[in-house]
């Protein structure tokens, strides 16, 4: 599983890109900061077509995605399996978007605290993205250069001190450099890197380009040169030089507004099949906001949906169909992706639902959140737990006492997916650990805690 942030997301976009072009088939998985705003959009069984999609559209507005997991699927035929790469990418809106209002309900913030979700991560380092409207008010202003006029609400504070204190030193730098003569500045932004990197360097470009000052970004810095003003020749390549750069550095910031629009668009592009678990939601979601408004009418949402998506395919819909097909024994009690998952997994011999089911290979291993949840469903049976990730290939578990834990192991040691093992680090880095989960008052007061290593699914 590779975690996507603003940080990244412009590193790993070319393997991102590669892996959808390659993939058979495509899954997704949304997290939304809420579902139904009004209880008067809640589903009702007199629902025509029509009006659940109308209920499903006025109950969406406000809510957002805030991660969405992507899983590519690329089929190896000598193997007869499919490689999977898992990308778990943390979105949050930013200035240069609408100044929307986002709603958060109420259970689902607490159905997310429960996972682990970090919310920190959301707000400081979540991928930006822009809807087909905000893209193109955003890239005619900055086209017409018109775009630092029209932000309704600036970058932070902090940025635009920085932004200030460089202009300062620039200036009192001039006073006493000679052509020649350079200086370098070390950066440390806030936002995104690379618009406020292109905010820089247009503000130093039209202050100071005039009076014989050229700026080259570099990493995590820039470096200010003075070159000679009455060498017209010189003057007009380093001109030319400067809004070079501007552009490189313009085009490097459109592409990170772009954000996690462009993952939608190649999903839009290359049309490959998309499996979901109620899709619905999910594509209602994806469609208003990384595309355009939510038609008025069911006719035409499903027109546009299906020349975005031509093939789709819904697990949760697919299990109806499926479960008609078994004998009432055979039948599970719960169609949510948890209870198919352990359906699946102990009904292995119903082997005609699955003919010549190829194997599966995870390239990256699984989403961090799906596997937090997956491990805390498991040991729910047993009282609370904390769990954390304690390598790449497994997850530290700490249990609420050593009663909790010697049950869970006992019940949990053969089985199918999992290794458990109790876990015996070196006493510091027990506390360390303990510490890190925030119950160190817990040990201080006396309560023994138990802890357990749970291995990575086995391929």
């Amino acid at each position: 599983m590779c975690d996507i942030n603003r940080h990244n997301f412009l590193e790993k976009f070319d393997d991102i890109k590669k892996s959808i072009e390659e993939a058979k088939f495509i899954a997704v998985d949304c997290e939304f900061s809420g579902l139904v705003e009004n209880p008067i959009f809640k589903n009702s069984l007199f629902d025509s077509a029509e009006e659940r999609y109308k209920k499903l559209k006025e109950a969406t507005q406000g809510f957002v995605i805030i991660q969405i997991g992507i899983t590519t699927f690329k089929y190896i035929p000598q193997a007869n399996n499919y490689e999977s790469n898992v990308y778990n990418f943390q979105l949050c809106p930013k200035w240069y978007g609408s100044d929307d209002t986002i709603l958060f309900q109420r259970s689902c913030l607490i159905f997310l605290c429960a996972h682990k979700f970090d919310f920190n991560e959301f707000i400081y380092n979540g991928i930006s993205y822009l809807n087909k409207s905000d893209q193109a008010r955003v890239k005619q202003d900055l086209d017409s250069d018109t775009w630092f006029n029209n932000i309704e609400h600036p970058f932070l504070n902090d940025d635009e001190l920085q932004i200030q204190t460089i202009c300062s030193h620039i200036n009192w730098w001039l006073l006493t450099c000679s052509p020649g003569d350079s200086t370098t500045v070390s950066l440390m932004w806030v936002e995104d890197s690379y618009v406020m990197n292109y905010v820089l360097l247009y503000e130093i470009t039209h202050r100071f380009l005039r009076k014989g000052v050229c700026a080259f970004l570099r990493s995590n810095e820039i470096h200010v040169e003075k070159f000679n003003t009455g060498d017209a020749s010189l003057k007009q390549s380093r001109e030319t030089l400067q809004h070079e750069l501007l552009q490189v550095a313009k085009s490097q910031a459109w592409q990170s507004m772009l954000g996690f629009s462009q993952v939608f668009q190649l999903l839009v592009e290359h049309k490959k099949p998309l499996i979901g678990h109620n899709l619905l939601t999910d594509l209602l979601f994806m469609y208003k906001q990384f595309h355009q408004p939510l038609p008025s009418s069911l006719k035409r949402f499903k027109t546009e949906i299906s020349r975005l998506f031509p093939c789709v395919y819904d697990t949760k819909f697919i299990s109806y169909e499926i479960k008609s097909k078994l004998e009432k024994n055979q039948k599970w009690s719960n169609n949510g992706l948890s209870g198919l998952y352990e359906w699946l997994r102990d009904h292995s011999n119903i082997t005609h639902l699955l003919l010549y089911a190829p194997k599966l290979k995870l390239m990256d291993g699984v989403s961090k959140l799906a596997y937090d949840k997956r491990v805390a469903e498991m040991f729910a049976d047993f009282g609370s737990v904390d769990v954390r990730y304690h390598t790449s290939n497994s997850a530290l578990v700490a249990a609420g006492n050593h009663v909790c834990a010697r049950l869970s192991l006992d019940k949990l040691r053969n089985h199918p997916l999992y290794t458990i093992s109790t876990y015996r680090p070196h006493k510091q880095l027990i506390l360390d650990t303990i510490y890190t989960l925030g119950v160190l008052s817990s040990l201080i007061g006396g309560v023994a805690l138990g802890y357990l290593v749970l291995s990575k699914p086995k391929l």
